[in-house]
Formats: C-alpha cells, sequence, structure tokens
C-alpha cells in the first residue's frame, strides 16, 4: 500500500476557552509509524483554534501538499449532520409524528439520528445527540470545517458522497464520522488504542513536552479509527472478532448485515433501517466486536 496518513480531529467549541482542538496524525510509510500533533507548535504550545473554518484550509493545506502521492483520511470526533426531524423544525415545519411523551430520548428522531439509533440498538452504546448534549457548539463547527475541506479538497465524505467500497479505497481525501467513546474500556482494539497511545507519550516525553491531554488522546484514538477502518474495508482486519457497520447495511469481515439480529441482551431484537435518513442525516463509522 502507497504511503498514508491518518489524521484525527477532536474538535472544540468556536470561542477557545475551555474547549480546544487537538488534531494527530499517524504517517505511514512502509512499517514506519510516524505520530504527530499537529494541534502543537514545535515548542510543544497549543495552536489555537487550528480546526476553524477560517484555519483549517491552512492545516488541509499543509496535510495535502503531496495528496497525490500519500492516501489520507481524517476521522472526525463530532456529528457531521442533523436528524431529520430537526431539520424539519428550524425550517418551521412541526415534526410529523411528534415524539410521544412516553418514548425513549434515543427514540425521539428530533435529538437524534438513525445512526445514532442503530449504535444504540446495536451496542447498547448511547451516543451524545449534537441537539440536545451540548454536543452542537463543536459539531456545527465542525460541519463548517469539513464542508469547505470538501470543498475546497474534493474530498470524499460518505454517505454524503454516496458510499462504496471502492470510492472509500481509491479516494485521495477521504472525511469520516467517528466516535472514539464507541470502543469501551476492553477489547482487542482498546489494547492497541492504549498502546498506541503509550507510544506517543514516549515520544512526547523524549521532545521535553507535556503529556497528552483528554482531547488529544481522542484524536489519536480517531486517526486509529480511520487506520483500522481502512484497513478492515480495504484489506481485511487483523482481528476477525472486529468489525464496522457500513453506511450500505453491509458490515466488513465476518459480521452479520444491519439488517441482522444484534447479540443477545441488545435493547432490541432488529433495527430496521432508514438509508434516506442515513444519506441525509450522516453515518458513525464505529468498530464493533463480535
Amino acid at each position: 500500500m502507497k504511503q498514508r496518513q491518518y489524521v484525527g480531529f477532536d474538535v472544540g467549541g468556536w470561542l477557545v476557552r475551555s474547549s480546544h482542538d487537538a488534531v494527530a496524525r499517524l504517517m505511514i510509510s512502509g512499517h514506519e509509524r510516524k505520530w504527530d500533533i499537529l494541534s502543537r507548535d514545535d515548542k510543544g504550545h497549543r495552536r489555537k483554534n487550528i480546526l476553524h473554518p477560517d484555519n483549517s484550509s491552512k492545516l488541509i493545506r499543509e496535510l495535502c501538499v503531496t495528496c497525490d502521492a500519500v492516501q489520507t483520511i481524517i476521522a472526525i470526533d463530532a456529528a457531521l449532520g442533523w436528524p431529520t426531524e430537526f431539520r424539519d423544525l428550524i425550517n418551521g415545519e412541526v415534526p410529523n409524528p411528534l415524539p410521544s411523551i412516553e418514548s425513549k430520548s434515543i427514540e425521539n428522531k428530533v435529538l437524534y439520528r438513525e445512526t445514532e439509533r442503530f449504535i444504540f440498538h446495536r451496542t447498547n452504546t448511547h451516543p451524545l445527540t449534537a441537539v440536545g448534549d451540548m454536543f452542537g457548539n463543536p459539531s456545527t463547527k465542525a460541519q463548517a470545517t469539513a464542508l469547505r475541506i470538501r470543498g475546497e479538497f474534493g474530498a470524499y465524505m460518505p454517505p454524503f458522497d454516496p458510499w462504496s467500497r471502492d470510492s472509500f479505497c481509491e479516494s485521495q481525501l477521504t472525511v469520516v464520522e467517528v466516535y472514539p467513546a464507541s470502543i469501551g474500556e476492553h477489547g482487542t482494539f482498546r489494547d492497541r488504542v492504549d498502546a498506541e497511545l503509550a507510544q506517543v507519550e514516549a515520544e512526547l516525553k523524549v521532545k521535553r513536552q507535556r503529556a497528552l491531554t483528554g482531547d488529544e488522546a481522542d484524536a489519536v484514538c480517531c486517526a486509529l479509527i480511520a487506520e483500522d477502518l481502512q484497513n478492515a474495508v480495504c484489506i481485511g482486519s487483523d482481528d476477525p472478532d472486529r468489525v464496522y457497520d457500513l453506511p450500505d447495511g453491509d458490515s466488513t469481515g465476518d459480521g452479520d448485515s444491519i439488517a441482522g439480529p444484534p447479540a443477545d441482551g441488545l435493547p432490541s431484537p432488529r433495527f430496521t433501517m432508514d438509508y434516506e435518513r442515513v444519506r441525509s442525516e450522516g453515518w458513525i463509522f464505529s468498530p464493533r466486536q463480535l
């Protein structure tokens, strides 16, 4: 495989106070793996608001100086779309049907997207909602940044651009939404993330820089999900028990299709996916243990 880079974005709010942007890059050339925390300058100081749309174009130009030769996947920890009923509401339309009083919050289609409901029903993990969990500030900024990357640099951005394995594997610049919290605290991928974090920490110590912050660690995790996703879709996962559910209803490896029943003990015996919603609302690419 050609030289490639995986970039994780942990997006802070529009105004930098306690919420900061973090960007981590994993560059792979042959068997060499090199980490950079791009949201720090050469002295280890944080670069403020690096993911603001006005600043991100410069960052992407730096990343993609050799984009023709270096395949790039940017994995963003933020909602890149909105629930259909929420969009209807802000356009002056009453959602039909309205969420019932008895509905569980995850079933409220004004608050949650199809991909978030799917993750809940598939893994029993309760994702945040950009509408209702104080997640909207960084998500609006992430959306503006992602759309600028898509418009200026021609990035492939599934499922807003039609999903296919060929398109994903052949694209030179791809933007995807990921959810680091979904990997949990156990399992082979968690072990791998922890090992990579330890390696990055060791490299920072050699440079006499401070340890990773929580958002920088999440950016590293985003980059690792991007690498793992590409391997799973384009090559084949190194762990047959870890799969990715894809926005066309398929799954990588030996995973059952989205239309099939989930594992025992999960909230619903079956989840019927609305693919029109997925194409307009977005999709979270998240690893799942079988």
